[in-house]
């Protein structure tokens, strides 16, 4: 598996108390001078607990176990890539902070 880290954050105004429940998109900066990716997040969060799906340009993965906590995000989300016979494994790792 290869890993791939992205910090995000999330600028909205009064979140301490916020719901991250809904949709959100954004871009992941590539390596090696390839082109961003778009992304997009259908998230759920029901206390601290997180889950949803990742929508990239091709393919699309569903997450739980991430955690909102003390003003932090963080979830992971792993997608299948196929390539010819072999199966591939990617492992986005999420984490930011909510301003």
């Amino acid at each position: 598996m290869r890993g791939l880290f992205l910090a995000f954050f999330l600028l909205l105004p009064s979140l301490s108390a916020a719901d991250l429940t809904g949709t959100w998109i954004g871009l992941i900066a590539s390596q090696n001078n390839r082109p961003s990716q778009d992304v997009a997040f259908q998230l759920a969060q029901q206390g601290t607990a997180l889950s949803g799906k990742q929508y990239g340009d091709d393919l699309s993965s569903t997450f739980d176990g991430g955690v909102v906590e003390d003003g932090k995000v963080r979830f992971d989300v792993v997608i299948r890539e196929q390539q010819g016979n072999q199966v591939n494994e990617v492992l986005y790792e999420y984490e930011g902070q909510i301003v």
